[in-house]
């Protein structure tokens, strides 16, 4: 009877995936056409806002000084954090859509998000850049959840840009012509931005490293992924599913937009030295995110070399 040897076959599969990771990335980094050359930049409500319910401060103001070294054009993008979940807790809204009969919940969550909006402005401009708020439902509806415009939006970008000012755009309550109102994550205006604006590069900016297993990670968990592809995040929820109800919905977004940017990754943005390291390509941490589909483990892990 044949001899298999199953040490040679596991090299050779472990060999290929690494070999088919490896051709995805550099086909990624082929430059894409761009309708605007810039960065958007997703700063997680998590790090902008504090548990207690005021803002992180000293994490804006890093954030500030590092953004303010980057030359090229960014648009920024912020999340709601605890201002948007306290008022969605008050009033038990448990789906992103809302009815005509509940306007003042619309109305009050529109203002816990300009409210937000506008104090991390004051305190980007005190700090010299110069930002300028650009209102979700000022530019797009959605037909039943899905986005779509009501103006150019590469036009809108295009002039605040053209005049060396950094557009910042949030989760909003933006009109839907099937259900009234629907509640507009800030990640679902990132991939729909990338989609349409063809970036060079797209940055989450989160309060962990990158993207583990579970969610939160676990005190086990020292390193994040270094590779988020689609079939290892199904993966990962159907075999971990810990805490991966919201996140895969986030992280599905985040893999949107490596299909349209040049690179998409996902750091911590309370490190300091993480965005302009990135951003200047000094260093790479946290998760690179790719468009396409690799089948096996998980058992690469991030160098943040």
């Amino acid at each position: 009877m044949d001899c298999v040897n199953y040490q040679t076959i596991d090299f050779f599969a472990v060999f290929s995936r690494r070999l088919n990771l490896s051709l995805l990335a550099f086909s990624q980094t082929i430059s894409r056409p761009k309708i605007i050359d810039c960065v958007i930049i997703k700063l997680g409500g998590s790090i902008l806002s504090c548990k207690e319910g005021g803002l992180n401060i000293d994490i804006i103001r890093s954030f500030a000084s590092e953004l303010a070294k980057y030359r090229q054009k960014v648009l920024l993008v912020h999340g709601g954090g605890v201002f948007t979940k306290r008022v969605l807790i008050k009033h038990d809204v448990q789906s992103d859509f809302l009815t005509a009969e509940q306007i003042n919940i619309v109305n009050e969550i529109r203002k816990s998000v300009v409210d937000l909006n506008t104090s991390l402005i004051n305190i980007l401009k005190e700090l010299g850049l110069h930002c300028i708020s650009v209102s979700p439902r000022s530019v797009v509806i959605s037909r039943n959840g899905a986005i779509i415009g009501t103006k150019s939006i590469a036009d809108v970008i295009k002039n605040i840009l053209g005049n060396d000012e950094i557009p910042v755009l949030y989760g909003d309550v933006i009109d839907d012509n099937v259900k009234d109102y629907y509640f507009c994550g800030s990640d679902q205006i990132v991939s729909w931005l990338t989609e349409n604006l063809r970036p060079k590069s797209v940055l989450f900016l989160t309060d962990v490293d990158g993207v583990y297993e579970t969610y939160p990670p676990t005190s086990d968990m020292i390193k994040p992924l270094s590779i988020l592809t689609m079939d290892l995040l199904e993966r990962i929820k159907r075999e971990y599913r810990v805490g991966y109800g919201e996140m895969y919905d986030k992280l599905k977004h985040a893999i949107k937009c490596a299909s349209y940017a040049d690179t998409c990754r996902i750091i911590n943005g309370k490190v300091n030295g993480n965005l302009i390291g990135t951003l200047s390509g000094q260093i790479e941490t946290g998760t690179r995110v790719l468009s396409g589909f690799i089948n096996g483990n998980n058992s690469d892990r991030a160098s943040n070399s």
